[in-house]
């Protein structure tokens, strides 16, 4: 059974994707590719009531993500395989696609897919230095691309939360403790 190369690259390891590599437009990218930490925003805006406590929130646009990836080179041969396509991706040019032109650039890599990224933009772009051991090194940060959207409506209404349980008797012995602590009360006029 023949896998895609997606799956090749991405075979996942004790339940863990092994990721360290992008597929940017059609390309796998040489060298290592690491996702470094970000994260999605959602979009909120807070509206306070003047001279209250508290705010009311609805929904408004999300944020684009911004993905930095540590990218590291330790042989040529991936040094050179970089190069076109460095100039390729990695420049704030125009690409067509369909016959269309475009800024954005396909990307595919797990967890920006999970949080729905399957376009970016070059963000940022750095000088690559060698870390005095042979490798490579550089950060190269990508921005979400995606059309504009209407963002949700307003709620009408929050969902409830769930009303607090009362306090009961858990079974006949507290039940007549409940019992004799109400006779004894009595009996003191209380």
């Amino acid at each position: 059974m023949s896998q895609s190369l997606t799956s090749q690259l991405f075979a996942a390891t004790e339940g863990f994707p092994a990721v360290d590599t992008i597929v940017l437009g059609q390309d796998v990218m040489p060298g290592q590719w690491v996702a470094l930490p970000t994260k999605k925003e959602f979009g909120w805006i807070i509206q306070k009531g003047w001279g209250l406590s508290g705010a009311t929130v609805r929904p408004g646009g999300d944020e684009l993500i911004v993905a930095p990836f540590a990218v590291g080179f330790w042989n040529a041969a991936d040094w050179v395989a970089f190069q076109p396509l460095r100039k390729k991706y990695l420049s704030k040019a125009l690409f067509s696609v369909a016959g269309n032109l475009t800024y954005a650039i396909g990307i595919v890599h797990p967890e920006l897919n999970a949080l729905g990224v399957r376009s970016v933009v070059p963000k940022s772009v750095p000088i690559f230095t060698n870390n005095g051991k042979g490798k490579w090194i550089g950060t190269v940060e990508f921005l979400e691309y995606r059309k504009p959207r209407p963002a949700l409506e307003a709620p009408a209404a929050a969902i409830p939360a769930a009303a607090a349980p009362v306090p009961s008797a858990q079974d006949a012995l507290e039940a007549e403790v409940a019992k004799h602590a109400a006779e004894l009360a009595a009996a003191r006029g209380g």
